[in-house]
């Protein structure tokens, strides 16, 4: 299992940490299970130091079809702690999917082949998994270089951790989203605004997602043979 977590600055439009989600082994089942006592502590730290959170952003997954009950009912459960914690720290709850924010961070990203207009057929025929990782990869490099951060769960690690790298990724797509909204904003968007802020993030989602949607082609009925 793996999970990241960072805190977005917005006054400053930066990563001002991030850190893999902390786990430990059940006692009795040794199933690893969220550490929400420590994940807290940490958040507190953080709270401390850069002020309390406006408003929390997390991606909207689920369990693999092919995954077994007991694996689906484990990821739901996790999935759903989770998401109670920072319902219960206070703030506002989004939730963002993956498709969202690597289709914006993909179409940002000026030498990646899959941006929207430079598909080719060759790159269109390939399998979703390979987009994918090709966008994760130019996602990754793209966040280790705006946040400065090397998104390495230890200092013994060799590639980036996937759930830092995620929670670094969806901070640009949340950066890119805030300046896209503002600089197309007839009246000053005014950060330090508790409420504003809020509006201006839930405009931002709701635009995201409609914008996804209008994007993606739409698949021609299937003819059944024997029909006109």
């Amino acid at each position: 299992m793996s999970g990241g977590v960072c805190a977005y600055h917005l006054e400053t439009s930066s990563v001002v940490w991030i850190a893999p989600l902390p786990f430990s082994r059940d006692e009795v089942t040794g199933i690893p299970i969220l550490d929400f006592a420590g994940l807290g502590s940490t958040l507190q730290n953080v709270e401390a130091q850069f002020g309390d959170p406006v408003a929390t952003l997390i991606e909207k997954v689920s369990s693999i079809p092919t995954d077994g009950g007991k694996s689906a009912f484990t990821f739901g459960s996790g999935y759903g702690m989770l998401t109670l914690f920072f319902l219960m720290r206070g703030g506002v709850l989004y939730t963002v999917l993956p498709q969202v924010w690597q289709t914006v961070l993909a179409n940002s990203l000026p030498d990646c082949p899959h941006r929207e207009g430079k598909v080719s057929r060759k790159v269109r025929g390939k399998a979703k998994a390979d987009r994918r990782k090709v966008i994760k990869a130019a996602s990754v490099e793209l966040a280790v270089s705006t946040w400065g951060f090397p998104l390495m769960a230890s200092t013994r690690s060799r590639k980036p951790h996937d759930g830092m790298a995620d929670a670094g990724c969806i901070a640009i797509f949340l950066k890119t989203r805030l300046e896209a909204v503002i600089g197309n904003s007839e009246t000053p968007v005014d950060l330090t605004n508790r409420s504003g802020v809020v509006d201006c993030l839930g405009s931002i989602l709701s635009t995201a997602g409609s914008a996804d949607s209008r994007s993606r082609p739409k698949r021609k009925p299937r003819r059944v043979k024997g029909s006109t």
